[in-house]
């Protein structure tokens, strides 16, 4: 299942922006301004993810707003931890945990690993990266 829930950005940028804040509504166009994604790509996925089970929708007047099923069997799994792996700008990192941590309203772990030192620690079976990939946690993996 989790094979299908990261399939494409646009769905990655999905499951970020009603991961980090699971209890907000989002409307299509909103989410198109946010994630900077094509409006037909959005409403693709989030009718995938609705099917899925991972989203609800709800009509609000002639509108469509989608929010997080709690009931999925992965949300606790993806709704935990934040770990990233991928080439960040060190200089725009700062700003953009204290961002996620303003915009969740709590103290987060945030381990940030290039792609070559998450595969080295893990081949090394680091005892904090074994300890984070068995427990809860939102992976964030860009792809480009």
């Amino acid at each position: 299942m989790l094979r299908r829930l990261l399939t494409s950005g646009t769905r990655v940028q999905l499951l970020t922006l009603f991961l980090l804040d699971p209890d907000r509504e989002h409307y299509p166009r909103e989410i198109e301004r946010v994630t900077g994604g094509n409006i037909n790509a959005v409403r693709r996925e989030l009718h995938n993810l609705e099917e899925l089970g991972l989203l609800a929708s709800a009509t609000r007047g002639n509108q469509r707003v989608y929010t997080v099923n709690r009931e999925f069997p992965l949300f606790p799994e993806l709704s935990g931890h934040l770990f990233l792996v991928g080439d960040l700008d060190p200089a725009g990192f700062p700003q953009l945990v204290q961002g996620l941590r303003e915009r969740l309203g709590r103290e987060i772990r945030i381990l940030h690993l290039t792609p070559a030192g998450f595969r080295t620690r893990l081949g090394n079976g680091d005892p904090e990266l074994r300890n984070l990939m068995e427990g809860p946690k939102l992976v964030i993996i860009p792809l480009s």
